[in-house]
């Protein structure tokens, strides 16, 4: 009631207070929920009103409200697929979430967000170049975190499916991912205080 404002004011900081004691005594439901009010307070409190830094800015504007709405949840089924969300992919919630102007779409993805839940994502058809910009987006989001596991890999091809991209492309994608995680971590060892702890 808090979170959404129903019956009482929208308060976040109320609802993160109490799904806080109901984590406390064991509610796993509100563990969960308590993560995801703990990023979307993070969001609202800390963000300009039409700033969306994480994307880019040509191709949001060419987009239609359905496909805003396709993208926003692709992106944080992206960001939701490892279980776990960090700074960078807080970001990402948040820019998802601004680009969509429909507030009870931005209500929907709030709630998919609060409930530990993936957005249902259909096929959609964008042009060829969009397309690209969205898989590269998807990308860094699933690699943004240094890691590209399995379950990401997976999400990332279903969404590529649902894009209908060719196969070889799905499969250099992945490739992509797998190489900057690999990049990341040669470079972290190569790296003189990381020698010197080794």
């Amino acid at each position: 009631m808090n979170y959404n404002g129903k019956g009482v004011p929208k308060n976040l900081d109320e609802s993160y207070h109490w799904l806080h004691e109901a984590a406390k005594f064991g509610n796993e439901n509100a563990r969960k929920a308590l993560k995801s009010t703990r990023a979307l307070r993070d969001i609202t409190s800390n963000t300009m009103e039409h700033e969306i830094p994480e994307f880019d800015t040509d191709l949001i504007g060419r987009m239609p409200e359905e496909q805003l709405y396709w993208f926003a949840s692709a992106v944080i089924a992206m960001v939701m697929a490892d279980e776990h969300i960090d700074l960078h992919e807080r970001s990402f919630l948040h820019s998802a979430i601004r680009i969509v102007r429909d507030k009870r779409k931005i209500q929907e993805l709030e709630e998919y967000i609060l409930r530990w839940q993936t957005p249902p994502i259909g096929a959609m058809d964008f042009s060829t170049k969009d397309r690209d910009h969205i898989l590269e987006s998807l990308l860094n989001i699933a690699a943004v975190d240094r890691n590209f596991d399995e379950r990401e890999e997976k999400l990332l091809r279903e969404i590529a499916g649902l894009m209908k991209v060719p196969e070889q492309q799905i499969e250099n994608l992945i490739k992509l991912g797998h190489k900057r995680v690999e990049q990341f971590r040669a470079n972290q060892l190569r790296a003189p205080n990381v020698r010197a702890r080794l």
